[in-house]
């Protein structure tokens, strides 16, 4: 909801830097950013959605809800 109400893609950058197995140099290089942007969007969702990167669990829930998001996008694109 808050990409759609910003204009950001807050989820797309998650969903990079967790498919990046975390590596902000990977993940600021496959989305065509700079490492700051990078970082100033991962706190950004990190305050939004009150979970630390640093914890396993925390990290795995993220991962489920954005390969979520992407199955969701997908049926509704058709």
């Amino acid at each position: 909801d808050y990409d759609k109400v910003h204009g950001s893609e807050l989820v797309k950058t998650l969903t990079t830097y967790l498919n990046e197995s975390c590596a902000t140099e990977a993940t600021a290089a496959a989305l065509y950013i700079h490492r700051n942007t990078l970082r100033y969007r991962l706190s950004k969702v990190a305050v939004i959605t009150g979970r630390d990167f640093g914890d396993a669990d925390q990290r795995f829930q993220l991962e489920l809800a954005c390969r979520a998001w992407v199955v969701l996008q997908a049926l509704e694109a058709t």
